[in-house]
């Protein structure tokens, strides 16, 4: 069985800079007050550090997530944020423009969260430093044929790309939304990139290795060579059951060793590597992980089932699908295969 070799590009990921100790409460109030206005909006923080007035409820002082992913943006010219539901990224989102002084700036979001993202930002301009000239535009419209130039447009060169729910781009070789993103991207090397998901970790490190060069560009924890990280996914992903031959694809970590401590090496060599390289990359500058501040819960719900006959909605709302390629609830699907899924689904 073959093993992860002692190459240069392992050797420019260990010599990466690790994260420094700071104060972050310290940081919050600092990049409050940097980041904040005061001359908007009459309210004040209430007990929930909203503001007071029912109609803006905007967060009044940043989370201590918020003031790292957003100083770790400005220094490092894009950062890539496991950050959850709740756990505030939105402000995160309207203000990297204003952190990196961006002058054109493209921002990726489902479809459905477009209006929600719009009325944020009428909300929060009142007691932020909101930027006006973010373009909001979604994955399944640049996905779709009649944006194919879109990101050719000479008069639409964004010098920064902040996404929401950034697994969506994690499939290079699928989604054309995600083709049309790396391609401008392979154009535009040096284009500033904040991407944010709380998922796109949970699977393999081939979803999300290249939206960490994208953030960090040399500084990304990951191997930029396919064929290496392939051997890296396949040493350190969690393996998946019901696939066939995997015992016979799998990698040993080898010189992924060099990631562990002498309390992971306790373990067996593919768990002391998955903890060692785990804490390289949260320690990475550059990758935020949201540490529970906010109002995301983790227990499961349980659903129990009830089963109806079809009635006249139901047909209603194929016909929808059928046609326009959405859901009831207006979101849009850009290929045949997502709209045959979301048939099927239950």
């Amino acid at each position: 069985m073959s093993a992860v070799e002692n190459t240069r590009e392992l050797r420019r990921i260990l010599a990466l800079p690790r994260r420094a100790a700071q104060d972050l409460d310290a940081l919050a109030a600092d990049m409050t007050r940097l980041l904040s206005v005061t001359d908007r909006c009459p309210g004040k923080a209430g007990p929930d550090g909203r503001c007071e007035i029912p109609e803006c409820k905007s967060p009044m002082t940043l989370r201590r997530v918020q003031a790292l992913a957003l100083h770790d943006i400005g220094v490092h010219g894009g950062a890539l944020l496991p950050v959850g539901v709740g756990e505030g990224k939105t402000l995160i989102f309207w203000l990297s423009a204003f952190v990196l002084g961006s002058a054109c700036v493209l921002g990726l979001l489902p479809a459905s969260l477009i209006k929600n993202a719009e009325d944020a930002r009428a909300t929060m301009a009142g007691h932020w430093l909101i930027p006006k000239h973010v373009r909001l535009f979604s994955y399944e419209l640049l996905g779709r044929a009649q944006s194919a130039s879109e990101l050719d447009n000479p008069n639409f060169q964004p010098d920064l790309i902040v996404c929401d729910e950034a697994h969506r781009l994690k499939n290079l070789g699928g989604a054309a939304c995600a083709r049309r993103i790396a391609r401008y991207m392979a154009k535009k090397p040096r284009t500033a990139f904040v991407a944010m998901s709380g998922t796109i970790m949970r699977d393999s490190l081939k979803d999300f290795a290249h939206l960490a060069f994208w953030s960090l560009k040399e500084g990304t924890p990951l191997p930029t060579e396919p064929r290496e990280l392939d051997d890296w996914a396949s040493a350190l992903d969690e393996e998946k059951k019901g696939v066939p031959g995997q015992e016979y694809q799998t990698v040993e970590p080898g010189a992924l060793l060099q990631f562990a401590n002498a309390e992971d090496l306790k373990r067996d060599d593919r768990t002391a590597a998955r903890l060692g390289f785990r804490r390289r990359l949260t320690d990475t500058p550059g990758i935020v992980a949201a540490a529970g501040e906010g109002e995301d819960v983790g227990a499961s719900i349980y659903v129990k089932a009830h089963v109806y006959g079809v009635g006249v909605d139901t047909d209603l709302n194929f016909q929808k699908l059928r046609t326009e390629w959405a859901r009831p609830d207006g979101k849009l699907f850009e290929q045949g295969v997502e709209v045959w899924a979301c048939a099927r689904q239950p």
